[in-house]
């Protein structure tokens, strides 16, 4: 929070609403990288995560400025920002190790970008649903995540699927006729009723993934 009150003192970031959440997300993926396999990251809809994305190389001269606009800073700290806590940690990130701790996030940054663009470790499975409007976005998505970040998207899952009735044969083949013309692979979740969930303890909750994933398998396409 330190950088995003900085920043936005003198202008540096456009989109300072997603920075707290992303310098969490980054410093999670920073410190324990090389410990797991895989990493899966449940994000929001539609194109936020690009944005997020597109939006380091700003934080990166953001920190460089830290060290250009020094005299600026010491300013805003002493007058502009009334959370004291907030302005001590800030010099202490700022001044302590000469530095070292700004260079360390920068390097964080840096390691992190290469995460989120790099087809060697990103993954990107896209969830929809088999509704005009919401694969249209699909669509969209799958061409900003290859134009902007360079990541093939290749699978995509479909929820609300309904395995009853004609509407579910109509879904069915708005799902085939996706995974033709995208030649991505494409799953189907069944959509349940109310009467069909029991979240009565642990039990219930576990014969409804079970129920989830013996859907999920019968109405893969």
């Amino acid at each position: 929070m330190w950088l995003a009150e900085l920043g936005k003192e003198l202008g540096f970031y456009s989109n300072l609403s997603r920075m707290s959440e992303f310098f969490t997300l980054a410093n999670t993926l920073y410190q324990s990288f090389g410990k797991y396999d895989h990493f899966i990251i449940d994000n929001e809809p539609s194109a936020g995560t690009l944005d997020m994305i597109d939006s380091i190389d700003g934080w990166i001269d953001g920190l460089d400025n830290v060290k250009k606009y020094k005299l600026i800073f010491n300013m805003i700290l002493k007058a502009g920002i009334k959370d004291k806590q907030l302005v001590q940690q800030t010099k202490e990130i700022m001044y302590g190790q000469n530095g070292a701790i700004v260079e360390e996030y920068k390097q964080m940054l840096a390691s992190i970008k290469q995460l989120f663009t790099s087809p060697k470790y990103l993954e990107s499975i896209i969830v929809s649903s088999p509704e005009d409007t919401v694969i249209r976005e699909t669509h969209r998505l799958r061409k900003e995540l290859e134009d902007r970040v360079g990541i093939q998207n290749k699978y995509v899952i479909f929820n609300k699927v309904s395995i009853t009735s004609n509407n579910g044969k109509i879904q069915k083949e708005k799902i085939r006729s996706f995974g033709k013309e995208t030649r991505t692979e494409c799953f189907s979740v069944p959509q349940l009723s109310i009467s069909e969930i029991n979240l009565h303890g642990e039990s219930g909750a576990i014969d409804m993934l079970h129920s989830l994933y013996a859907g999920l398998k019968k109405c893969s396409l």
